[in-house]
């Protein structure tokens, strides 16, 4: 039963290798496709008007906002030194996460390729960008553990890894933050209240005979 499951494990990482290389592929092109709408704004603005002959023009107009907002937002990327920029920092932030994870792999005695911390790493990605609770407690510890399993640890291993890394992860931010708080003399108290009464006062500002 045993040697089934690892199969099984085994079919399912390398079926999600392949669509995450797939995926990958889809995702460069597709960036491809962002950079050339940057640096060919006018071009690309007439062949997507072009492809919208057949809707009715509040339609057309409708979507050559959204086209304009979108190419908009791609102004940055004409900055090539800023986009290095970002690219090396954002290479170094999934590194230094998976590394953070495979170091955890040595002192729980796991003996897991560095490729297998990527997978994590990319896992709590997808992972933490759903809605749950505060502190991502409970999904992020359940997919954790699964993904752990996939990759032929013991269950009682993959919960202990899961935990740990949360803690390490979560609570030394935690307390860094409310250290912070306490040096600019605020309290958690203020946080509530403030968030609380700023609609109302932009209410009383919008109604307001001085406004």
């Amino acid at each position: 039963k045993r040697d089934s499951e690892a199969l099984e494990n085994q079919a399912l990482v390398f079926k999600l290798q392949l669509y995450g290389g797939m995926f990958g592929v889809f995702a460069a092109l597709c960036m491809g496709v962002f950079f050339y709408l940057a640096s060919r704004k006018n071009a690309a603005r007439d062949t997507f008007r072009k492809c919208l002959f057949l809707a009715p023009p509040p339609i057309q107009n409708k979507f050559m906002e959204l086209f304009d907002g979108f190419v908009a937002g791609l102004s940055n990327a004409k900055d090539r030194k800023g986009f290095w920029q970002a690219a090396a920092l954002s290479i170094w932030m999934w590194c230094n996460g998976s590394l953070a994870i495979y170091c955890l792999f040595q002192a729980f005695s796991m003996s897991l390729p560095f490729g297998a911390a990527c997978f994590v790493s990319v896992a709590i990605a997808l992972t933490v960008a759903l809605p749950q609770a505060p502190g991502f407690i409970g999904v992020f510890h359940v997919a954790m553990e699964k993904t752990m399993l996939l990759w032929g640890q013991e269950a009682a291993s993959a919960q202990g890894f899961a935990l740990i890394f949360w803690g390490v992860s979560f609570i030394p931010v935690t307390v860094i933050g409310l250290f912070a708080l306490w040096s600019e003399g605020i309290a958690l108290s203020d946080l509530r209240i403030s968030k609380a009464v700023m609609p109302e006062d932009g209410q009383k500002n919008e109604h307001s005979p001085n406004h």
